[in-house]
This record gives structure tokens, sequence and C-alpha cells, in this order.
């Protein structure tokens, strides 16, 4: 690909709630290596940084020779946003690190898949990417009481609560088993003998790590009399720790959304760790009754401190109840969704199901929003009442913490999801938070009205038709709330019955475009359904990923709405991306309910292809197995994509492709999708009780898919390689990319005029200075951070930047070739500067912490294995080779067999000043390969 063939302006993309620009070249398959460009300031200028620009030289040499390139801005410079923040070396380490979750490595927060191939297949399925950037929807910008109130949380709480969902402190230690002990146990003892032992340690952060278990337990007395559960649970830890088996995502959240982070086996090996266990962690004596019923309060502050937090469910049978334990039996407990719920609400809120020793997959994060506690099963019926208490005070703890972050978009996301997710519980929703509410409206003779006025004063809102940040109306929130007073309300105000969101809500796997309908259908509000309907609403409207009302019915196991909308004459056989009808999402999301009232209702229900939804996604319960069974679907039913879906047949193939270099658990099944059986989709994706179900009812055992695999073989095939990432940054740049690597580890690292930090405060730390020079050295640097915070900057970026200043000072760092400085070049670098915050990102990276040096980051001889090439010009006189970086890294290369030092005759842009050398150094270096023996 040449440079002139690249998309100008680069394609926006969406980091973290900001925007950046990104540019991918596909290789042409003949290399496995993708090379990941990080770039640096301008000499010293930050705020002029560009990324593609920047890298016009080695960017399309690196692309004609194969390999898949990608180049993109670091947040606050070049053409990205510039939002008002701490810019730090750690910050832009986190964006590279999250940039290579893209690209599939090993330990992968929510950016999207990065592959070209997606962009297109969404595209063509007229999907919104779910990680766009859709820009700032416009709002009145006078205050509201919320914004008032949110401000004055901020002001005076101390300690930040936004991040987790604890209920306000322990009222018990928390009692941990470091890994190594635990992995030695050979049955499941209870927490007081464990303790007196001296096996039991108070957990606090600084000691490491901690893993969350919940589980269902064996029987009524003891949690696992045979220990068989807990085996399964030692077992797979020593595999994620050993690296043996991987954390696999999701295939509905890969299908829409991409690959989200899985840094947990990465974290867990990084630092000690500890296992809680309820039946080690809390007092199990009958006379330590309220000391058990303290500990039980305290779970949600457990979850909270843990960094990791593991569903463990094997399939295995009750003693007393002779029921086979699932993922869906636990599902169905009232605890365990509350400890769900507590985990989906803390900062850290994956969840990762272990099912075996060798299967363990990150389950989305939507569940706690559809389903309350109170709707699961409870063995003591007294326990409602303390889980109500639990999960109210974890609400409040959420709805403060976005209060004191500024978060108002989730704050009356949040806050409006109470009635659902208090539903069944002795408990009434904290609607009332806001303060100083006055109207002369009296409820007893305008009941909508003060309800409406009540709304919009809880939830900050002036106007009816205003959106707020997220992209939602109040209408938008009235339909999640569920209130038919204030939905009525809303729509006598002249709201729109076809009102949606303009944004969408990953995390809660809800596309942009999602009418009020979808909505107030998804959360089971069929009162406020009914009305909409009356106020004519669209009853056949989509959203963005085309999905109706019908499906989201569907989703949520909304059997009452199936009816309300089929008889307002929803079309039953209406399909959404990819190819799926309401019927086969009932079958993908084992909504069983909603699917009985589907066959009851709709005539002529194709019942082919049912298994396939079912298996390749969370339909995989006994229950909803049998009900196919029931409904006539055949169990032996080989699956075969055509024409007839060509969405799902583009999915499956392009997934089966990227298989082969990309493996994940959606790519298993779409590699091994043709001609493949009930029992063989239950065996792949991990629907083991499923499986057994298939058995007893008869599924053949001998049938082969096209790949010539049986359901045995299959069960073994499910191991593959990880990708191939090479990181290439220049200046801090380079910097970056090492912090990045030190926790994230690629293939290698190409460095080119590594600096010491992000500003000059890191030159303090000399070895080479004496005590006086490093009190004139800060001195100096204070004086730096004066004239950058005061206005003098301002006259003098704006006198800067232009044209022939940037040409100037280019030619200055290109002491070798100056004829190299362009006007594309510059104009490449002053673009940026133009674009909003540039100014306040120049002085926050000039007064801010530096990070932490190379020195610091490979002390100690970490990553002694990681193989790098160090390219330096030699005549760079803003990180000479003879400074404390280059001669470090000198001297590491002659230690350390991993790197690979180079010297070039140019400055301090290489790669841009003599790209013939830098170019012929890194493909001379990728060429050899040198990863094979890391």
């Amino acid at each position: 690909m040449t440079w002139g063939e690249l998309q100008f302006p680069a394609p926006a993309e969406e980091w973290r709630g900001h925007q950046i620009r990104c540019i991918t070249a596909a290789g042409d398959g003949s290399k496995q290596i993708q090379i990941v460009l990080v770039h640096g300031p301008l000499g010293g200028n930050p705020g002029f940084g560009g990324s593609i620009e920047y890298w016009r030289r080695l960017f399309p040499v690196l692309s004609e020779e194969g390999y898949t390139v990608h180049a993109f801005d670091l947040l606050g410079l070049g053409l990205s946003e510039k939002p008002p923040m701490e810019y730090s070396i750690e910050l832009w380490a986190e964006q590279v690190k999250d940039f290579l979750t893209k690209l599939g490595t090993e330990n992968v927060a929510w950016p999207r898949e990065a592959g070209l191939v997606e962009r297109a297949l969404f595209f063509f399925l007229g999907r919104s990417l779910a990680m766009s950037w859709v820009g700032s929807v416009c709002s009145p910008s006078r205050s509201t009481k919320l914004a008032d109130y949110a401000a004055s949380v901020a002001r005076t709480n101390k300690r930040s609560m936004a991040g987790g969902a604890g209920a306000g402190g322990l009222l018990f230690p928390m009692h941990v088993v470091a890994v190594d002990l635990m992995l030695r146990f050979s049955d499941v003892r209870p927490h007081e003998e464990l303790l007196a032992e001296g096996l039991l340690t108070m957990f606090v952060e600084a000691m490491g790590q901690a893993i969350f278990v919940s589980h269902q337990w064996l029987s009524a007395k003891h949690p696992d009399p045979k220990g068989l559960q807990f085996r399964v649970l030692q077992d797979a830890l020593r595999n994620i720790l050993s690296g043996a088996s991987k954390i696999s995502i999701d295939v509905s959240t890969e299908i829409f959304f991409g690959r989200p982070a899985i840094n947990s086996a990465a974290k867990m090996r990084s630092t000690p760790l500890f296992v809680w266990y309820d039946y080690f962690s809390c007092p199990q004596h009958p006379e330590s009754k309220k000391l058990r019923e303290d500990a039980i309060q305290s779970i949600p502050e457990y979850i909270a401190k843990c960094e990791h937090f593991m569903v463990l469910t094997p399939p295995l049978n009750h003693v007393e109840q002779a029921e086979m334990l699932s993922r869906y039996s636990w599902s169905e407990r009232g605890w365990c969704r509350a400890e769900r719920m507590a985990r989906e609400l803390s900062s850290e809120g994956l969840v990762i199901l272990v099912q075996n020793s060798t299967q363990q997959t990150l389950l989305p994060q939507y569940e706690s929003v559809l389903y309350s506690p109170g709707k699961g099963h409870f063995t003591v019926e007294s326990d409602r009442e303390k889980i109500a208490v639990v999960t109210q005070k974890m609400v409040l703890k959420k709805l403060m913490g976005y209060l004191e972050q500024g978060d108002l978009h989730n704050y009356r996301f949040f806050l409006n999801q109470q009635p659902i997710r208090l539903d069944s519980l002795p408990a009434e929703p904290l609607n009332n938070l806001v303060p100083d509410f006055r109207t002369e409206i009296d409820p007893a003779v305008d009941p909508k009205g003060f309800a409406l006025a009540t709304f919009m004063h809880q939830n900050g809102f002036l106007s009816i038709t205003e959106y707020d940040k997220g992209g939602w109306s109040p209408l938008c929130f009235a339909a999640m709330n569920g209130d038919p007073v204030l939905v009525s309300a809303l729509l006598e105000k002249k709201a729109s019955p076809n009102d949606a969101t303009k944004k969408s809500k990953i995390l809660a796997h809800m596309p942009n475009q999602m009418t009020v309908l979808c909505l107030a259908t998804c959360f089971r509000n069929n009162e406020a359904l009914s009305i909409l309907l009356e106020a004519r609403a669209e009853v056949n409207g989509r959203d963005a990923r085309g999905d109706g009302a019908l499906h989201w019915a569907c989703v949520s196991d909304n059997a009452e709405g199936v009816r309300i909308l089929l008889e307002a004459g929803h079309d039953p056989f209406m399909l959404a991306g990819p190819g799926a009808s309401p019927w086969a999402t009932a079958c993908s999301t084992g909504s069983i309910r909603a699917a009985k009232e589907l066959l009851y209702r709709v005539k002529g229900l194709e019942l082919r292809h049912s298994f396939f939804w079912c298996l390749m996604f969370h339909g995989g319960s006994k229950a909803m197995v049998n009900t196919l069974i029931d409904a006539g679907a055949d169990i032996d039913e080989r699956y075969y994509t055509d024409f007839t879906n060509p969405a799902m047949l583009l999915v499956l193939r392009m997934y089966s492709l990227k298989h082969y270099w990309s493996p994940s658990r959606l790519t298993l099944l779409a590699h091994h999708h043709f001609g493949a059986t009930p029992l063989m989709f239950s065996v792949m994706n991990g629907h083991f009780e499923a499986a057994i179900v298939l058995v007893k009812a008869g599924a053949r055992l001998d049938l082969r898919n096209a790949r010539g695999k049986t359901a045995c073989d299959l069960a073994t095939d499910m191991q593959a390689p990880s990708d191939l990432v090479v990181l290439v940054g220049n200046s801090f740049g380079s910097l970056i990319s090492l912090l990045a690597a030190s926790e994230q580890r690629p293939k290698g690292i190409v460095m080119l005029n590594c600096a010491v930090g992000m500003n000059n405060k890191n030159m303090v730390k000399s070895p080479k200075m004496n005590n006086l020079q490093r009190f004139f050295a800060k001195l100096a640097l204070g004086l730096v951070d004066l004239i950058f915070r005061s206005p003098i900057l301002d006259a003098a970026f704006k006198s800067f930047a232009n044209k022939e200043q940037v040409s100037a000072l280019l030619k200055n760092l290109y002491p070798t070739n100056p004829a190299a400085v362009d006007d594309e070049l510059a104009e490449g670098f002053v673009q940026p500067s133009q674009t909003p915050g540039a100014l306040d990102v120049l002085r926050q990276i000039y007064t801010g912490n530096p990070g932490p040096t190379p020195m610091e980051i490979l002390a100690g001889g970490r990553m002694a294995d990681l193989p790098m090439k160090v390219i330096w010009g030699d005549q760079d006189t803003l990180t000479p080779i003879k400074g404390d970086v280059g001669s470090f890294l000198t001297e590491q290369a002659k230690e350390r067999s991993s790197i690979d030092f180079e010297i070039i005759s140019a400055g301090h842009l290489p790669h841009d000043e003599n790209p013939e050398a830098v170019n012929k150094a890194v493909l001379a270096w990728l060429a050899k390969e040198p990863w094979r023996s890391s």
C-alpha cells in the first residue's frame, strides 16, 4: 500500500470515551507479525505532535513488505481529542496496551477488534460500530440541581466511591487463603479449622490480589463434601497461572463488540494471590451466627477489594436433590445474583466462568441489569431481607460514586434501573437524592405533572426534548424506569413515542438508536409498553443493530411483552443482524418463557437451526434444550450455512478464516460449524449440561462435521497459539511502548531514540549529576513550570503555530537531511495545534509527572528475554546517544542477547530523516524472527 492510498483524515476511533485517529494497512498475508507504530512529540513540542504523517516513510515500507501496520494518535496529541485531564507516560502506555487488546494478544478494557474485515462486515450489515465516536449531543447549558449536587458531592467527599459497589465498610475481616496453600488442600474445611491452624490471612490490598469465588453448594450442610467442585477450581487456577489454558471471550460479545480486555491471567501472575471462598472465609459454627451475618453483610466490600471474580460451575449433581448444578442453576440463586451484581457494579467488573479445568469464559457484563437478586431462589426466605439491605447499600454507593465523578449520564442510567434491580426485594428505590426540589404543582390535583416535575429535577433535565451526553432523553430513561404515570406525562408534553437513544451502551450490550418501545420491552415495563403503543409508537421500529421490540422481549424473557407486541402487529419473523429472528433470539438467550409464548402464538414457526442458535450463544440450559426437544427440533440436525442467511454466512466464514491467526471461542465455533450437530456445538461452547441432555435423548456420537471431527474429537481440540505483535516507538513513544510491554508483553519492541520521560524532569535522576547540579536543575525545571502555567505560553503558542516556524524547528531536528522537511510534514504537525485543547495538553505534558525512566522499567533484569531493536540517530541533540538512556541501552545491549543496538546517521527523528537506513534495519530485524525463542 502506498502512502497516497491511505485514508485521510485518519478514521475516528474511540478510546475510553475519547476520540482518537487510527489507520491500519492490512498486510498481504505473508507475514504473521503486526506492527504498531507509537509516535513521540515534535522535537519536544508535543502539542503539535502528529501520528500518521510522522510515520509517512516507515509505514508504507512495512506495509509493502506484507506486514499489517497500525498507527494511531496518542490521546491529547495529533488529531486526537484533547480532554482536560492529567497526561502521563502511564496514561499513554495504557492506551498502547488497550490497542494491543484489539490485536488479540494473550492478555487482553473494551476496545473493539481492529480488523479491516470486521469493519467491512459491520458496514455491510448496516450496523453502527459499537465503539465508534458519535460526538457530543447538544443539551441546554444552564445548570441543574443535579449538576449542582454532583459538584457538591465531589467537593465534600474525600474518598471516591465511584469505583466500587461495596456496602460501606467491613463488618467482619476479609479472611483469605494464599493460592499456593489452597492448591495443596486435599479437602474443603471450614473457617474455624483453617483459622486455628493459622492458614487464613486477613487481606488488605497492599498484600497482592484476591479472587472472589462464587459458587453453589453441593449439599445443604457442606459446599463440596467430596471436594469435586473444589478440585476443578484448583486445576483451573493451575492452568491459568501456567498458561495451559486461556480465558475465552463470550461469543455474542465478540460478534457485536469485539474482544474485551482479559488482563486477569497476567494480573494473577504479577503479584501474590489469595482466594476468598465462603466456607473458608466466613464463620460456620452455629454459635457464630452474628459473626456470620456480619461477614455476609460485608460481601459487597469483599468483592470490591478483589481483582478477580470467578463463578465456579462445573456440571455436578447436588447430593440431596439429585439435580445437576450448572451456570444456569447458579444464575437462578438469589445470593449468586447479588454477588454478580456487586461484581458488575465494582471497578473491576469482569466475571470469569469456570466450568472445568481447561475452559474458562468471560461472561457478558449486562445480565445483572435485567435479573434482580429478588427474583432468584432462596433456600431460606428470610435471606431476601438481608439481600435487600445489601443491594440498597450497593445502589446508594454506586449512585453517589457517579455523582462524585460527575458522570451524570451513568447516574441517570443507574438511577432508573432501580425498579428492576430491586424487584421482589423489600426495598424502595432511592428516588429523592437531589435536594431542593420545589414546585407549585399539587400532587393531589395533578399527579402526572408532579411526577414529571420530580423526575426532571432528580434526573437533571431542563427540557422534554433534551438529550444528555450519553445520548439519552427523558423518555428513554422513563421507558427504562417503567413508571406508567411518568411515561404518560412525557407523552402528553409531546415527547415522541418513537424517540430513541443516540449512542450505544457498550457494557449493557445496548446498541445505538434503541427505541423507547425497545427499552420498555427490554426492562419488562409492560404497562409503559402498552401506553407507548396506544400513543402510536412504531411497533416494528428497529435499533441500529436491526433488532425490534420483539427481539428485546426475547432477550429479557418477557413473555407478556411478546404477547402484547404480537397482538399489536409486530412482525414475528423480523430479521436482525446477523440474521436473527425473535425466535432465534429467544433460543440464543435461553429465554424459555418467551420461547414458549412464541411457540403458542406464531403459526409456522421455523424450528430449523434452533439448536444452533441455542448452543452457539447462551441458551444451553437443560430446560431450554428440553423445550426445543419437546417442540420437535432435530437433535441430530447438521448445521450448514447458506445464502438463506447471508449475514450469518458471512460472519461464520470470516471468523472461520480468522481462526488460523487469531483463535477464540467464536473462531473455533465458526471454523467447525459446517456440518456440526447440536452435540458438537454444546461441546465446543462449554454447554456440558446441554450435552448430557442431548446424549440422554439419543443424540448420535458417530456423526462428523465437514472437517471430519466428531463431538469427542472436538472436546480435545480447544487450544491454539496467540497473535504476534511488535511495538515500534520513537522518543517517548519508545518509553510508552516499553512501559506497556512491562505489563502486557508483546513479541518485540523497536525503539527509536528513546526518551528519558514525558518531559525533562527525569533529568534530576541522572547518576551523572552531583547534588549542586541537581539543585539548580530543579530550580530551572520549576521556572519552566511557572512559564508553562502562565499566560506567556498562550501568546508563544499562537505565534509558533504556523508552517514556517514548525518547518524551521524540524530542520534543526533533521541535521543530516533538512530537505526531508516538506510542506506535507510541516502541515501534518501544525494541524493538530489548531484542535481544541492542544495548548492545555502541551501545558500538562511539560508540567506533569514525567513517568518512569527506561532504566527503572528495565531494572533488575526485567524483560531480559524480550526481543528489542534499538536504533539511535548519532546526531540527536534532544536525546543524545551519550546521554543517560543512550548509554544505558548501549550497556544493556552488551549484557542482553535479546537487544540489538544500531547507530545510524540521523537526529531525533531517524525514521523520517533517514528512512532508508531505518527501514532496512527494521525489516532485517523482523526477518530474523527473534521472537521465536521468546
